[in-house]
């Protein structure tokens, strides 16, 4: 009798234990559902171009631009593939060895994917020039960039290094650009919403050679003009349609202040949304500087993100090698 009173009371404690595990296991869950516990890992990947020996100053004359020779060095990392999967919660880019003026832009692209509206083009997942990426580009709270385990990655430097008025013009060595991954690594818990790049440029030639005309276009002597679209019968890269509804989390504008650049307008299927204004933060002629817009706009599908950008050219000769460029980072519903 004793034996059988033992063997109930061990029974009702086993299944107090068991209910209490189903509710503790239950509370874990919910908390690390809810992000109140964090179960990964953090995440740190550096990827550094290779030097450029030596950055020569250069005359930056009056219709002067990136087809010329000597106009500026390009410098490439090698193909970098990830460990592990990652969430991306920001990108941080440093220069090394020379003035962060003397950087036109970064490139952070997957091999591996290509490009939504260029197919000759790899896929960005981050693009950014001085003038709008004096701090780190940080997501939301909830939101973060997937790159799954084995993603190859190239990173890419343009330097561009004029005299005075327009840049330091000082000779530079051993120069370098590196950028810098944060976040967690994968795990089957950790929950964020799923983050995207996309990009919008102005080009006489969409789609062409992505380090010349395909990137560019021409500002006649004489003038004034808003660019606002492609070449007709050719890719649109100005405009950026939506298959899905979601919201987008920061935008960034780049245009050639020092050639005339005067402002990027951004529309949002035909209505203006930002005006990205260019502003010397400085007396120096190459301070510039256009931050990112950070908001959460709405978006439904179908709806259209365009831009225009306005340029002033009271020269005699044109403008070769004018830009006008928006990248957005977008999450789904």
């Amino acid at each position: 009798m004793a034996k059988k009173k033992s063997t109930k009371r061990l029974l009702i404690k086993n299944s107090y234990i068991v209910v209490l595990c189903i509710f503790l296991a239950i509370f874990i869950g919910l908390a690390i559902f809810n992000g109140t516990v964090k179960v990964s890992k953090p995440s740190v990947v550096s990827i550094s171009t290779e030097a450029i020996p030596e950055l020569h100053p250069h005359k930056h004359g009056t219709g002067d631009s990136i087809f010329n020779k000597g106009h500026h060095e390009i410098a490439f990392s090698q193909v970098y593939r990830l460990p592990k999967g990652m969430w991306v919660k920001s990108f941080e880019l440093k220069v090394k060895n020379s003035h962060r003026s003397t950087l036109h832009h970064a490139l952070l692209f997957r091999v591996d994917q290509k490009d939504h509206a260029c197919k000759n083009y790899y896929q960005a997942i981050f693009i950014t020039s001085p003038e709008n990426n004096h701090s780190p580009t940080v997501f939301p709270d909830d939101y973060a960039m997937y790159l799954p385990k084995g993603t190859p990655l190239v990173f890419e430097a343009m330097f561009h290094n004029p005299e005075p008025p327009l840049g330091v013009g000082k000779e530079f060595e051993n120069v370098t650009a590196e950028i810098i991954l944060k976040g967690v690594e994968d795990s089957l818990f950790q929950r964020f919403k799923k983050v995207d790049f996309y990009r919008v440029h102005i080009s006489d030639n969409p789609c062409g050679n992505p380090l010349g005309d395909g990137e560019t276009f021409e500002v006649p002597p004489n003038t004034t003009i808003t660019k606002n679209r492609s070449l007709l019968g050719k890719a649109q890269t100005n405009i950026y349609k939506f298959s899905e509804s979601g919201v987008i989390l920061q935008m960034a504008g780049h245009i050639h202040s020092w050639d005339g650049g005067k402002r990027l307008d951004v529309h949002k299927s035909g209505k203006l949304i930002h005006t990205f204004t260019p502003y010397l933060e400085t007396k120096d002629l190459w301070s510039w500087k256009n931050p990112f817009y950070s908001v959460l706009l709405r978006v439904k599908k179908n709806d259209e993100i365009s831009i225009s950008a306005t340029y002033e050219n009271p020269n005699s000769v044109p403008v070769q090698g004018a830009m006008g460029m928006m990248v957005f980072y977008f999450a789904k519903d």
